[in-house]
């Protein structure tokens, strides 16, 4: 339950699996007049399902801001499934730095909360079995980054990623069932970043 003078919160999901267990959490229903990207929503909180990939993440992060314009204490939130080399499966993981495979990077301001770990997101094009160095690897980051810091104020943008395959987890074990439950065991985390947004 988020707090009485809870800021406006906006969800960027790339997967319905990543998607299922927030709108359950916070009771989002589907606005079924939206037709161009699915949109679930209470009066506090929007999410919307993107699809695959930093084009289709970014065109929702448009689209949902010109949409519903954010108020001035907006946080805006990119979740979803990452990958990592040694991590273990499930570790949730705070984007202060994203970057592209074409060698663009943003930088992005994290609430000063010391409990959530810390790593540079690499977005790639296609999925990706190889993790040649200590960063997160996801499909999504960037996009929705480029756009948040062009349209809203430092820091009102962030990516939390779950840790959903390594070496010894390979992408081919993922499925909808393990996305969706990794997602439910951080939902906490998902509201300890909200409650710490500095309104």
């Amino acid at each position: 339950m988020m707090r009485q003078h809870s800021p406006d919160i906006r969800i960027i999901t790339a997967l319905p699996a990543e998607a299922k267990p927030i709108n359950h959490h916070f009771s989002l229903q589907r606005d079924n007049r939206i037709t161009a990207f699915p949109l679930f929503r209470n009066e506090e909180l929007m999410l919307v399902v993107s699809g695959v990939g930093q084009q289709a993440a970014a065109a929702a992060t448009q689209w949902l801001h010109g949409h519903s314009p954010p108020r001035h204490n907006s946080l805006w939130i990119n979740i979803g499934i990452a990958g990592h080399a040694t991590r273990e499966l499930g570790q949730a993981i705070l984007a202060d730095r994203v970057c592209n495979d074409q060698g663009a990077d943003i930088s992005i301001a994290t609430p000063a909360v010391p409990a959530f770990a810390r790593a540079t997101v690499v977005t790639v094009a296609q999925p990706t079995a190889d993790y040649p160095d200590d960063r997160i690897y996801d499909m999504e980051a960037f996009g929705f980054i480029s756009v948040a810091s062009r349209l809203l104020p430092p820091g009102a943008g962030q990516c939390l990623k779950i840790i959903s395959d390594n070496r010894d987890n390979p992408m081919r074990s993922i499925s909808a069932k393990l996305v969706s439950g990794l997602i439910s065991d951080k939902i906490d985390t998902l509201v300890e970043l909200i409650e710490h947004w500095d309104i």
